[in-house]
Formats: structure tokens, C-alpha cells, sequence
């Protein structure tokens, strides 16, 4: 809450108390301890009258609001180090050798596994030596998870899928990527996780480039789709 806000209640008329102060909103910078939110129960002491209401309080800036504003727009996200970053990507041979390039979102790179048993996808954010989501910026996890939701209604609308199986696992592959697997009653893992389930299985390349078409279509920046 900004201090305008807060500067429309007056000092003398009572308000819920907030921790162990009764009565008053705080200020601190221009933010306020915004006594009507509850706590949000992170201090083992109890709640903060001034950090914690700060915490409720904080500018999203560049966190999901943000970046929805920006896909609505239709623009490129900017995120914390670009070039740099962006340069030096390296696709693990292995993710490469296993599958097939879709199309290249705003973070992630789109791949479909080379296993016809289910329609699989990957996001592979393209950074640099990362191995966990927490090894993103935050505003670029904020971006993953979006891209994560995108790719997952695109595959349930073309496939009509009965689950989708959203995972990020990284034993054996250590870079960084995140797996989005379209799932049917009695498919080759049914109800049990794909890995290691059945052999790889040939995609009929007619099906196969039919759905990488749509996704990519559906997916695809808006630059990209002029192509």
C-alpha cells in the first residue's frame, strides 16, 4: 500500500491492531505495515508490525503481473543479463540427440521427444550452467512457469489428453529442463511415470509434424509467426 493511501486515514480514527500495535499504520520509505492484511506468519517471534506488513506490501514490478502485461503486449521479456547469457547456451547433446526442436519461446527453447508411446514435450530455458528452476532469476522463473502453463494447455487442446504430467527431474541430465507429457488411460506407462517404462517408440512423421505445426503456430513470438 502506498503512503497516499495510507495518509487518507486519519490518525485518530481506530483501526484493527497489527502484531502487538494497536491501532496505527506504519510508514516506512513510502510503504506501510497495511494493518488490515493478516500476517503472513514468517518470523518464529511472530509477525513484524513493520517488515512483515512490508512484505505484504511489496512493488510486483517484474514478477507474474509484469510479465503478463508484457505477453499481452506481445513483446519480448527483458530479463537480468540477456546477451551474456543468451550467448553462451549450449543444448546438452544428449536433449538434442533424444529430440526434435518445435520452436523458440521467450525463455525456453520447445522440443518433442523422439518417442511416439506419448506426446512429450521439453522446455529448456536457454541459460547457461543451470541445473535447478532456482538457478533462474526470479523474473525468469516467473517466465517458466508461465511458458510451463502455455505449452500445457496447447498440448491438452490438440491431444484431448486425459493428464498431463509436469516434471523437472535432472539425474541423468543435468541441465536444466522441464518436462511436459501428455498422458492417456491405458498408454504405455499407464498410470505409473514414462521413465523407463517402454522402449522409445517410431512417431509416424505425418502425426509428428502435424502436432509440432499447430504447436508451433499456437506458440510461436509474434515475429516468428510471420514466418
Amino acid at each position: 500500500m502506498r503512503s497516499d493511501v495510507a495518509q487518507n486515514a486519519s490518525s485518530d480514527t481506530p483501526e484493527t491492531s497489527y502484531g502487538s500495535l494497536p491501532g496505527k499504520r506504519l510508514a516506512v520509505r513510502g510503504w506501510t505495515n497495511d494493518p488490515c492484511r493478516n500476517s503472513l506468519g514468517l518470523l518464529p517471534s511472530g509477525p513484524d508490525p513493520i517488515g512483515e506488513g512490508l512484505v505484504h506490501c511489496q512493488p510486483l514490478k517484474r514478477t507474474i503481473s509484469h510479465v503478463v502485461r508484457v505477453m499481452a503486449r506481445g513483446e519480448k521479456q527483458q530479463f537480468h543479463g540477456d546477451s551474456a547469457m543468451w550467448s553462451n547456451f549450449q543444448l546438452d547433446e544428449r536433449l538434442e540427440v533424444d529430440s526434435l526442436r518445435i520452436v523458440k519461446l521467450w525463455l525456453c527453447d520447445l522440443r518433442i521427444m523422439k518417442d511416439a508411446n506419448y506426446p512429450w514435450l521439453l522446455l529448456i530455458p536457454r541459460r547457461d550452467n543451470l541445473v535447478e528452476i532456482i538457478d533462474l532469476k526470479p523474473d525468469e522463473r516467473m517466465q517458466l512457469m508461465l511458458e510451463i502453463s502455455k505449452v500445457s494447455e496447447a498440448l491438452k487442446a490438440y491431444t484431448g489428453c486425459h493428464k498431463l504430467n509436469v516434471a523437472q527431474l535432472g539425474n541423468m541430465v543435468r541441465q536444466l529442463h522441464v518436462h511436459v507429457i501428455a498422458r492417456f488411460e491405458g498408454d504405455a506407462a499407464w498410470p505409473g511415470p514414462v521413465w523407463g517404462a517402454a522402449p522409445p517408440k517410431d512417431w509416424d512423421e505425418a502425426a509428428r509434424d502435424a502436432l509440432m505445426a499447430s504447436l508451433k503456430q499456437t506458440l510461436a513470438l509474434p515475429a516468428d509467426r510471420k514466418n
